[in-house]
């Protein structure tokens, strides 16, 4: 009898212990989630398009805040252009296999570091909401090109990149096509998924308190800027959506969410067996003629 209520003490003090702690943890974890990382991903991602053979240029953009972009500038000739954003934590050379193919099949492209990434200016991550202004400078500046037609703009994200080009064509309509791979629909589920994964599926406390911590930096409803409450709104324009069923980053459902809350035209390419961000290279013959098709379909009128 003794022991287990010298058991029960301890157990009561390390359940106390551990609430006490769940609070400066789930702060700690948002402001690392909203700050950025400066050039890390440049250390992991070290080619150019050089290495794809695709002739660029080095270009700056601004923001409509004043926040200075790093992008490049990659011409094509078939007249139209695509503005390709890369994810969390990343950088616009993760994107050369995204852009690889359409590069190729002659469009011109723009390939984006967003603020507080790569070699862009900024300290804070927003998870799109102040990205997708990002988005639409990248817009403004392909279409005022020479050789590129202001009316076959299209955009092509990856992770948070997806949704930021999805809020971005919502809200603007000079972006005339959208595909997004591995987008998030929600950044209640995209907080959540990988914290279930470290904690063997229990994100409770965790999520909602840095949801809370979040909201009140950033001073947003992120209902406002979930894609799946926004997407709807891409339509009649057309919908490429690619999702993989073992991604451990963002919820596997969420290119089901983000479909079905879209209206037409639409198409969900889902891979059940892939994870986060591996179209281009677990399916890189297939990928590049899909997409390629998609943007074809979407701006230049070839069926």
């Amino acid at each position: 009898m003794v022991m287990i209520k010298r058991f029960a003490r301890l157990l009561l003090k390390l359940v106390i212990a551990a609430a006490i702690l769940v609070v400066p943890v789930s702060w700690l974890a948002t402001q690392f989630a909203l700050h950025h990382v400066p050039r890390i991903a440049n250390v992991w991602y070290r080619e150019s398009p050089t290495d794809y053979d695709i002739d660029y240029e080095d270009v700056w953009l601004q923001s409509a805040d004043g926040t200075k972009l790093s992008a490049w500038y990659m011409p094509g000739d078939n007249g139209a252009g695509i503005v390709v954003v890369h994810g969390y934590r990343s950088v616009k050379t993760h994107t050369l296999k995204m852009l690889d193919p359409l590069s190729k099949a002659g469009y011109t492209i723009l390939a984006i570091d967003l603020r507080a990434h790569g070699d862009s200016e900024g300290n804070q991550v927003t998870f799109g909401i102040r990205e997708q202004e990002d988005v639409d400078a990248a817009v403004t500046w392909l279409m005022a090109q020479e050789g590129v037609d202001p009316e076959r703009i299209g955009v092509f994200g990856e992770s948070m990149g997806g949704a930021t080009v999805i809020l971005a064509a919502a809200d603007n309509p000079d972006i005339k096509a959208v595909a997004a791979q591995s987008a998030f629909a929600s950044m209640r589920g995209t907080i959540a998924t990988p914290i279930s994964r470290m904690l063997l599926g229990i994100s409770y406390p965790f999520t909602d308190l840095m949801m809370y911590f979040g909201e009140r930096q950033l001073q947003v409803d992120t209902n406002d800027y979930a894609p799946v409450n926004v997407i709807d709104q891409i339509s009649p324009r057309p919908l490429f959506l690619m999702h993989g069923g073992e991604d451990p980053t963002v919820d596997p459902t969420s290119g089901h969410q983000l479909y079905e809350a879209a209206a037409e035209p639409k198409e969900l390419w889902y891979e059940p067996e892939l994870r986060h961000i591996n179209f281009p290279h677990e399916r890189p013959d297939e990928f590049g003629r899909r997409i390629t098709a998609f943007f074809d379909a979407a701006l230049l009128g070839e069926k």
